[in-house]
This record gives structure tokens, C-alpha cells and sequence, in this order.
């Protein structure tokens, strides 16, 4: 469930920053572009929501070098460190710096009670706090919806006038319109509306309407119903629900529908003259006022508030053809908009790939001092420490040494090492001088390296991407010199490094060759 949230998280800050940048735009947008415009550039931030694009523009900017993204925060493998309980809470080394020697037998696991793991704790409910608010929108919503709905189709008749019947046909075919549309007259709703994804239905007030004034109705109802309105609608309440936590989620549904019938006005009306336009503001003045009269305090689905009416009809009578440096500028606006979106949502995904930043990582204390203790304890001979950190920048962990719920087999299993996030391509050190032993590739761990340290000391390095130049097999590697670069290779959902170390055969913590300064 982490991932899913941490997903979420990265979404949300995505579409929060494209709802921000139009409200800064938009007191000199409305003043030069259409309403379509905003419409449109609305629905791409709800698509921003909906649509995880970091996962794919992060293989995109995968390629940048390295040395560009270090000083970028690693924002999934932050937010997944602080809503993970982990059982020790320990810091990795400063990358590049040689530690002190170090007695394995003289360490213990730090106490598993501290403030960070109490944190840590809370803050690993959120996942379950955000599926239970979803759950909740979604049943809240749901019963409105049905209760409108039955309230709706229990007061509607089949429309069986000629009259109103061959004026839709008409229109529908003027407009171009090949889908089914199923009229029907109601007494309690105040203006005309579309209900139904799959089966639509028309469904008009039982108010008595010139054959002009139900021409342009119609004409307002088909130009939503031409452009699937509903299912933006649709679409944009269940981005709300995923992100009910997020306050410009609200207010993106709300210029959603603002911008929705301000469009569609704009659409029905472009090639009126200023007397039409009149006249078609007039009607829905006209319909509305019938209404209000006999039915005071029904529903009203479309600009019940006397400002909503009259910014529509101010907007109506100012619509005119776009000029064409007019078009040029909104195409320049809504590609930087998009452009701004797709980067901050993929370079978010791209400093936090790793296999494992989305999985909750358990270390068990008492299985790890049982395989210790299991295990060919070293003698005097093993000194410990003098090893250095293998990624220079990338100091988090995502998937500590002992049991662990496997990313990809989804089964818990013994992690024999530590896995470190960092983007592909990033350079990997040797940590201790040592020899070449084996390089090679399987279907677990991709590309690999295995370094001997002498004294039955062996590190294991996986999923490289690809080797160093000219390495080869007995060849002998300094401390520090680069032996391969991160990849995804094997078993991996994302780019990392998985880091083991071996004492005569037998796995041990590497987290014990290095130290914390205190």
C-alpha cells in the first residue's frame, strides 16, 4: 500500500503545482484566451493526477548524468523512509571516508524504542488513513449520487411530443451527432441536464419553451454531450476522491465546472450574432426565472447563483474568433504547463528509483543475531572497518540486512545485504582493495561483481547496469575505483545497488564494517 500512496503523494504535488500556475496566470489568461483554453488545460491537470507520468518520463530523465540529480532530494525514498517502520534506526556512513576498525562481536542492534521509531509508527498509519478517506468519498458521494439519480428517474416522463422529439433529431444531426440520446421531462429539477455515462439521458423542466428558445437548449445540451463532459466530470470526481486530502483537488472540480459551461457557451454561441447571443442569454434567464417561480428550493445543477448567470451572459456577448498570435501564445502557455508537470513528476520518480523504496522493510533483530550466531564467527585475524561507502551522494537505505517482504516475489524472505536507490548510471565504487574473483550475469542478479578482500572478506555488488571499463576477471581494484555503474538488471523494480558482505562463506549485516559517528 506504500507504493500506491507515495504515488499519490508525488501526483498530488504534481497536479498542485499546475492548479497554482494557472491561478497565477489567471488574471491575464481570461482577459486573452477562451474558456475552451481553460477548460482543457483543467483536464490535463486532472490527467496529472490520474496518470502516474513520473514512472514513464522518469526512464526519460533516467539518462541524465549522474552528477546532475545529487543534489536533488530523493523524494519517494524519503517519503517511504518516514511511513516505514523499520526495527533499528541507522544512518549509513559519510560516503568517501575511511572508518575506524571495528570488533563485529562488540556490536549490538540499536534499541528498537526510540523517538524516531515512535514517528515512525504514527506516520505509518498515512497509507491506511488515505485508503480509508478514499473509501469514505467515494461511499459519500456514491449515496448522493444514487439518491439524485432514483429521485430523478422516479418524477421523469418519456417525452412524446412531436414538436420536441423532431427538434432533437434535427439538431443532432445538424451538429453531426450519431449517438442515442433518451429525452425526458421532469418537474422538480430547475435546468436542462445530462445524467449517465453509458445510457444518457436528456432530460428537460416541464416548462413551456418557444421552438427558438428549445433550438438553443438543445444546442447547449448536445455541445456537452458532443464533448463528453460527463466523462471529464466523471473523470475529474474520481481524481478528487483519490486526492481528498488535497485542497486544490476541490478546487480544480470547481473550475472544472466553472470552465465547462463557460466553453460550452463559447461553442454554442461563436457564430451568433450579437441579437442571437441576446436572445440565448434571455433563455436562460427565461427558463430559469419559470422554474425558480413554481419549484423554490429544488435541485439546480447548471449556474443556479445570480453570479454565475451573469458572468456567463458578460462572457457570452464578449466571445469573438481568436487572432492568430492569440493561438500561438496559448499553445506556448498550455506546452510549458504540460512541459512543467511531466518534468517535476519525473524527476521526482527518477532520484527515487530502487527496487524496494515502495515495500515496507522489516529487519529482524533476533534473526539477524541468529544467523550471526549460526554462522563461522571470525577469529582475531578479521580487523573489520576500512571500508568505504559504494555510492558517492546516495546514503539512503531502502531495504535493510534481514527478513523481508521480497518486491518482486512478493513472499517474505532473508535479505543477505542492504539495498541502496540511486538513478542509473550512477558510478560504483570499490569499498575495500581487493581482488576480481567473479563477474557475471544471472537471472536474479543481473549484472554482478565479487570482490576478495583477503582474510575470507568477499563483497557482492548486483543489478549494475554495466561494468567499468576493462574489467576483467583477477583483476586487482583499489579502494574507491569505479567497478560498474547502477541498473535495474535481475530481479529489480527499480535502479539500485544491492551490497552484501561475507565473512568464510557466511553472510553478516554489512551495516557492521561501517560506523556512526555519534
Amino acid at each position: 500500500m506504500n507504493t500506491a500512496f507515495i504515488t499519490v503523494l508525488l501526483m498530488s504535488a504534481t497536479g498542485s503545482l499546475l492548479v497554482l500556475c494557472l491561478a497565477l496566470l489567471r488574471p491575464l489568461t481570461t482577459k486573452t484566451l477562451t474558456a475552451t483554453w481553460h477548460y482543457r488545460m483543467y483536464i490535463l491537470v486532472v490527467l496529472f493526477l490520474l496518470v502516474p507520468v513520473g514512472i514513464v518520463g522518469g526512464n526519460l530523465f533516467s539518462t541524465i548524468p549522474s552528477t546532475t540529480n545529487q543534489g536533488l532530494p530523493n523524494v519517494p525514498v524519503i517519503l517511504n523512509d518516514l511511513i516505514t517502520v523499520q526495527q533499528t534506526d541507522r544512518l549509513p556512513p559519510q560516503t568517501g571516508q575511511a572508518l575506524p576498525q571495528t570488533d563485529p562481536a562488540a556490536l549490538t542492534p540499536a534499541a528498537p524504542v526510540t523517538t524516531a521509531f515512535i514517528l515512525k509508527t504514527v506516520l505509518s498509519f498515512l497509507p491506511l488513513i488515505w485508503l480509508v478517506g478514499v473509501f469514505v468519498f467515494i461511499i459519500l458521494y456514491g449515496i448522493q449520487f444514487v439518491r439524485f439519480r432514483r429521485k430523478i428517474m422516479r418524477t421523469s416522463l418519456p417525452i412524446d411530443d412531436t414538436g420536441t422529439l423532431l427538434a432533437l433529431k434535427n439538431s443532432m444531426t445538424e451538429m453531426g451527432i450519431k449517438g442515442k440520446l433518451r429525452p425526458l421531462s421532469n418537474n422538480i429539477i430547475k435546468t436542462p441536464m445530462l445524467a449517465g455515462l453509458f445510457k444518457t439521458f436528456l432530460i428537460l423542466p416541464e416548462v413551456e419553451m418557444s421552438e427558438r428558445e428549445l433550438k438553443v437548449i438543445l444546442k447547449h445540451e448536445l455541445t456537452h454531450f458532443k464533448r463528453r463532459d460527463l466523462w471529464v466530470k466523471s473523470l475529474t470526481l474520481v481524481a478528487n476522491a483519490i486526492h481528498w486530502f488535497n485542497p486544490a483537488a476541490y478546487r480544480l472540480r470547481k473550475n472544472i465546472d466553472t470552465f465547462c459551461e463557460l466553453s460550452c457557451d463559447e461553442q454554442v454561441v461563436l457564430d451568433m450574432n450579437m441579437e442571437e447571443r441576446q436572445f440565448y442569454g434571455e433563455t436562460i434567464l427565461n427558463v430559469l426565472c419559470r422554474v425558480i417561480n413554481q419549484h423554490s428550493g429544488m435541485y439546480a445543477t447548471l449556474a443556479e447563483s445570480k453570479k454565475g448567470i451573469e458572468r456567463r451572459l458578460t462572457h457570452m456577448m464578449n466571445v469573438k474568433n481568436t487572432s492568430k498570435p492569440i493561438v500561438i501564445i496559448s499553445f506556448i502557455i498550455a506546452a510549458t504547463l504540460c512541459f512543467t508537470g511531466f518534468a517535476m513528476a519525473s524527476v521526482m520518480n527518477v532520484t527515487g528509483e530502487d527496487t524496494d523504496v515502495m515495500q515496507e522493510s522489516t529487519a529482524n533483530p533476533q534473526d539477524e543475531k541468529s544467523s550471526l550466531g549460526e554462522s563461522n564467527t571470525p577469529d582475531d585475524t578479521y580487523v573489520g572497518g576500512n571500508y568505504i561507502w559504494p555510492l558517492t551522494g546516495y546514503n539512503v537505505i531502502s531495504a535493510e540486512y534481514g527478513t523481508r517482504m521480497h518486491p518482486v516475489e512478493k513472499a517474505m524472505v532473508f535479505h543477505d545485504g542492504i539495498d541502496i536507490p540511486a538513478p542509473g548510471g550512477t558510478p560504483i565504487l570499490a569499498a575495500n582493495t581487493g581482488k576480481v574473483v567473479e563477474k557475471g550475469k544471472n537471472e536474479t542478479d543481473g549484472y554482478y561483481v565479487i570482490l576478495d578482500h583477503s582474510n575470507g572478506q568477499k563483497t557482492f555488488y548486483a543489478h549494475l547496469s554495466e561494468y567499468a571499463a576493462s574489467l576483467a576477471n583477477d583483476d586487482t581494484v583499489q579502494q574507491g575505483d569505479i567497478i560498474g555503474y547502477v541498473g535495474a538488471t535481475g530481479d529489480a523494480t527499480g535502479n539500485h545497488l544491492h551490497f552484501s558482505l561475507t565473512i568464510d562463506g557466511e553472510h553478516i549485516d554489512p551495516m557492521r564494517v561501517f560506523t556512526q559517528e555519534n
